[in-house]
């Protein structure tokens, strides 16, 4: 029998070869579905005054936020007691996002680390040259080399909340 395959001939499907390509389009299906309801979630989160901004949002495009006030919610990380800054961090399963909060409220708040906090200021590129903080917060720019070039925020109001899970 001739292998060669007539021009009139139908082509052969496989019945391997049809459930695998439905099995890909199914996965791209629920992977599609799975990303803009992640994203719905994210913004109905961000829209009902939790959040105006993600930590992962902020980080990936510094320049996008740099002078704009924000709301983040994030869960405490380290905090410095030798200056008024402690860490927000994300709580993404694969890479952990963290932005330094320079407190700017005028109180000393105790941040205890793991749990949530709401942060809002203005978000800055950290430039030990030229930064300036009103008012005078006495920052240890020297402790603080790790941060060149890497968006701050600038915190006038901090507050405990509950609601991390719903942000990230």
């Amino acid at each position: 029998m001739d292998p060669t395959p007539s021009p009139n001939s139908a082509p052969r499907w496989s019945t391997r070869g049809v459930l695998i390509g439905a099995a890909a389009v199914a996965l791209a299906a629920v992977t599609t579905i799975a990303l803009v309801a992640g994203d719905a979630v994210t913004r109905e989160t961000l829209t009902h005054g939790l959040a105006t901004a993600t930590i992962d949002d902020i980080t990936d495009t510094p320049e996008l936020y740099a002078g704009e006030t924000v709301t983040v919610v994030g869960q405490a990380g380290e905090a410095r007691a030798t200056d008024p800054t402690f860490v927000l961090e994300d709580d993404d399963l694969l890479f952990e996002d963290r932005l330094v909060v320079i407190n700017a409220t005028g109180q000393t708040i105790d941040v205890v680390e793991d749990d949530a906090y709401r942060a809002e200021g203005a978000i800055r590129v950290f430039d030990p040259a030229a930064f300036t903080i009103e008012p005078d917060l006495d920052l240890d720019f020297e402790a603080h080399a790790d941060l060149d070039g890497q968006p701050v925020l600038i915190a006038t109001r901090i507050e405990p909340t509950a609601a991390i899970g719903a942000v990230e």
